[in-house]
């Protein structure tokens, strides 16, 4: 069996409402599921910025908007561990979406 390992760090008031806000319209069932799910959607990211893709989404009428972040600056010059691995894999089960701003 792998080792487990416990990982602590502090958010502000705010910070932890907004995490209870997304975690509460993911259909994961623990923060842990929550977390690694939050995990392989940033590996996602990070292996179509290294391979020279842009992240984003489409409007209804075809504009293109990228994802931008600072943390996704100069990724290209980054090599991703178990490349392989970053597979998004549709939700099991389907909750209510509520609205997030």
């Amino acid at each position: 069996m792998a080792k487990v390992k416990r990982i602590n760090f502090e958010l502000s008031e705010l910070k932890v409402a907004e995490l209870k806000q997304l975690f509460n319209i993911s259909c994961c069932a623990t923060l842990k599921e929550f977390f690694i799910n939050l995990m392989l959607l940033y590996k996602w990211v990070l292996l179509k910025k290294a391979s020279g893709k842009k992240v984003g989404c489409l409007d209804e009428d075809g504009t293109f908007h990228e994802l931008e972040m600072p943390i996704l600056d100069g990724i290209d010059k980054v090599e991703i561990p178990n490349k392989t691995e970053a597979v998004v894999k549709p939700f099991q089960k389907k909750r209510v979406a509520a609205a997030v701003g």
